[in-house]
């Protein structure tokens, strides 16, 4: 079964559209956080399958 394909959205063409970026930058930054805090993994999507991979220092150290 094929997937079904999504119209891709341009960020540009909606003002309102423009911070939803950020804001998806700034949650896996407090993601990451947390879960180093509670000794949890973040849950992640790759080639379609969902993984646990360890909290990323890069992210959230600054």
């Amino acid at each position: 079964m094929k997937k079904k394909q999504h119209p891709r959205l341009s960020v540009d063409d909606d003002p309102d559209m423009q911070g939803v970026i950020p804001a998806l930058h700034r949650a896996v930054i407090d993601a990451h956080k947390i879960a180093y805090q509670t000794g949890t993994k973040i849950v992640v999507m790759r080639d379609g399958k969902l993984m646990e991979v360890p909290p990323d220092p890069v992210k959230y150290q600054s």
